[in-house]
């Protein structure tokens, strides 16, 4: 017999209304302010979803294997011999620590939630949970924030900055653009004077 999966549905109202009580919810404070979650069975949820959706609330319903972990940081860092203390930024190539680097969605939990385009992109690579370890890169804190939930170049990016050959490749082309750069600039200067 095959396990039901469980569902969440994030209802976005300012207070919980009345009617959504007799569904248990829990209100979490989000990046734009309360909102509530019930999470249960698929049936359950859809009710939920319908009962919103009649009264035309904004919410959206997804499957839990598309919600973040507690314990993805922690599995990323597990998967490498704890001797390893030094790790490269997926996006920019920084070199990291382990206690410098943050561990990132490739594929961002958000646009998973929201976006078909998003979890089709997971299960292309196989993935079917947002927190499978290879949906998730080194990040140094500066990319993390300016990507936050953007997938496009970002997402590229990610994938071939994760490849070490892929960032020797990098670490080569940064070193040839500054070596053009100073023989630019010598050239520019020699031409002045």
């Amino acid at each position: 017999m095959e396990t039901e999966h469980t569902y969440r549905v994030e209802v976005f109202v300012e207070s919980c209304p009345s009617w959504l009580n007799r569904y248990d919810p829990i209100s979490k404070l989000g990046k734009y302010g309360v909102y509530y979650t019930v999470t249960g069975s698929y049936k359950l949820c859809a009710e939920v979803r319908r009962a919103c959706e009649a009264r035309r609330v904004r919410c959206r319903m997804f499957d839990m294997c598309w919600e973040r972990s507690d314990d993805y940081r922690q599995k990323f860092l597990n998967q490498f011999p704890p001797t390893k203390t030094e790790f490269r930024c997926a996006y920019c190539g920084k070199y990291l620590t382990r206690k410098t680097l943050v561990v990132d969605h490739l594929v961002p939990v958000n646009q998973v939630k929201k976006s078909q385009k998003a979890r089709k992109l997971l299960l292309r690579d196989g993935i079917t949970n947002v927190n499978d370890l290879r949906n998730l890169v080194a990040s140094c804190e500066t990319c993390n924030k300016i990507k936050s939930d953007q997938l496009g170049s970002w997402y590229t990016r990610g994938k071939l900055g994760r490849d070490e050959f892929m960032q020797g490749i990098y670490t080569v082309f940064s070193v040839a653009v500054f070596v053009g750069a100073v023989i630019g600039a010598v050239a520019l200067l020699a031409y002045l004077f």
